[in-house]
């Protein structure tokens, strides 16, 4: 959605959002012998065998979401040459960038009659990101009118922003209440500048003065982020393989890049 503002000859203030609805996948594995192996412990190799709870299971599962909201104020200058058959604009702004993400690893096995807690043994990994993302952007655009009330063109906006990222980590599993905690917590943020790069080729249809057909093709390339696919923490924890160095670590060094076409309508008053 994009409002424009006429605020001087050729010049528009603009405010735009847009929203990535939340994006889910899921996989799982199943072996009736108990014979699934999972990261934690390298695959069963460290230790031998594997871990009671992640290890020997019957079922591994893997989910992930993602989420992303953008949001951004911009000053247009637009320009026309004589003729009127280009046109094309300048603009500068500030933009927020707000990308979520969330994965989560399941691990079912047989019960555990050693432990304390006597049922099924199971293990719960859960790892979440954020990056909030304030910056400045630059961008243009550049059109050609093909025929009357039918424009091609496209635009590039690039902005350099500061990525607040975070990493929470929680782990839950079987055997944790005999150690005497529920479950373990890790978190950890830290600041980075990111790159936003935009990309959109556009046609735009006009039926009269107040109504158009828009249509466009958009890429998006962010860079510098933290996704949660890449900040799983594959050492065990100490309460599992006592002499672990397991450190907690925040991943934001990751690139991700979305696309798509829009199809959508201008009102012009």
């Amino acid at each position: 959605a994009q409002v424009n503002v006429q605020v001087g000859p050729g010049s528009n203030l603009e405010f735009g959002y847009f929203g990535l609805d939340r994006s889910n996948g899921y996989a799982e594995a199943r072996s009736d012998t108990a014979n699934l192996y999972s990261f934690v412990s390298n695959f069963g190799t460290l230790p031998a065998g594997g871990f009671d709870d992640s290890d020997r299971s019957l079922l591994h599962t893997l989910s992930y979401s993602s989420q992303l909201q953008s949001t951004e104020m911009n000053l247009r200058r637009r320009w026309s040459e004589p003729a009127g058959y280009f046109q094309g604009s300048f603009l500068t702004g500030v933009r927020y960038f707000d990308l979520n993400e969330r994965s989560r690893f399941t691990a079912e096995g047989l019960n555990n009659n050693g432990a304390a807690n006597n049922g099924p043994r199971f293990f719960d990994y859960n790892v979440g990101t954020r990056n909030d993302m304030v910056g400045w952007q630059i961008g243009s655009d550049l059109w050609y009118n093909f025929l009357p009330g039918i424009k091609f063109g496209a635009e590039l906006k690039w902005g350099i922003y500061n990525n607040r990222s975070k990493q929470s980590t929680a782990i839950f599993a079987n055997s944790l209440p005999s150690f005497g905690i529920p479950e373990i917590n890790e978190h950890i943020e830290d600041n980075r500048t990111a790159f936003v790069t935009q990309f959109s080729p556009q046609m735009v249809y006009r039926l009269n003065y107040s109504w158009a057909i828009r249509a466009s093709y958009q890429v998006l390339w962010i860079d510098n982020v933290a996704l949660a696919s890449n900040n799983f923490n594959g050492t065990p924890p100490s309460l599992f393989l006592p002499g672990s160095n397991r450190v907690p670590f925040l991943d934001n060094s990751s690139n991700v890049v979305y696309q798509g076409t829009t199809f959508g309508a201008e009102f012009t008053w």
